[in-house]
């Protein structure tokens, strides 16, 4: 004697397990969108290489050169600027700390006495997208003295000066570093410059923490199709449960 046995699970189940399905999909795909939004596409962003001696105060860092790994030094001939460690004072600016704002290294674009239109450049080659460029731009308030009260630096892409960010803070015994962005659509070949727009009175302006971040796409339709294919596994899955038992 034979009978047949529906072994399929309940629908209410069914509708449970293609709903923590769908979840774990969307969780899957949020997560690798992230960790590709949060790459730096740029190389020693927060300047930590070369690594100075403590004491050091700084180095300078002249046009043409290329001792600061992954970057130019861009600007007239002759000028330069100044790679800062944490321990770097000054006689006139005395009680101000001049803490990095990522790291303990950070450029100084009006360099050693140069205060030209100097600063740093890096090319990456990038796939067709939309980009996030940010950086922190360091200033003091010192009135009437060489640090000026401003710190102005200009952004250029591919040759193109997209626009200048001012920073007017004031540290508070510290350098002030306020975080500056701009999105943009690039591919292949792509340059990111940063250039010092202080007066050639002001002897201070800080760069660091400069990043390159891809704008994730939008995943709508990625998660409609995970939702489907799991759905779709589910409902074969209950039917191949389905079977007959020999008593």
């Amino acid at each position: 004697m034979s009978s047949s046995v529906n072994a399929t699970q309940p629908a209410g189940w069914r509708l449970v397990s293609v709903a923590a399905a769908i979840s774990v999909s969307m969780g899957m795909l949020t997560l690798s969108s992230a960790a590709l939004a949060s790459a730096n596409l740029l190389s020693n962003g927060s300047f930590e290489s070369p690594v100075l001696t403590p004491g050091t105060n700084y180095a300078i860092e002249t046009v043409g050169a290329v001792t600061l790994p992954a970057w130019s030094i861009v600007g007239p001939v002759g000028k330069n600027v100044a790679l800062i460690e944490a321990t770097y004072s000054l006689p006139d600016a005395a009680g101000i700390n001049f803490a990095a704002a990522d790291g303990v290294q950070w450029i100084d674009l009006t360099g050693g006495g140069s205060n030209a239109y100097e600063g740093v450049k890096q090319t990456v080659v990038l796939s067709p997208g939309s980009y996030d460029v940010s950086f922190f731009v360091g200033n003091v308030v010192k009135p009437g003295g060489p640090l000026g009260v401003t710190s102005a630096v200009d952004l250029w892409i591919n040759g193109v000066n997209i626009q200048t960010f001012t920073n007017t803070g004031a540290g508070g015994g510290g350098i002030n570093w306020t975080r500056y962005s701009y999105s943009f659509n690039a591919s292949g070949a792509t340059s990111i410059a940063l250039m010092n727009a202080d007066g050639p009175g002001d002897h201070l302006n800080g760069l660091d923490h400069v990043t390159l971040q891809a704008v994730p796409e939008p995943t709508s339709a990625l998660l409609l199709l995970a939702g489907l294919l799991a759905v779709t596994a589910q409902m074969r899955g209950g039917r191949a449960i389905s079977g007959k038992r020999e008593k």
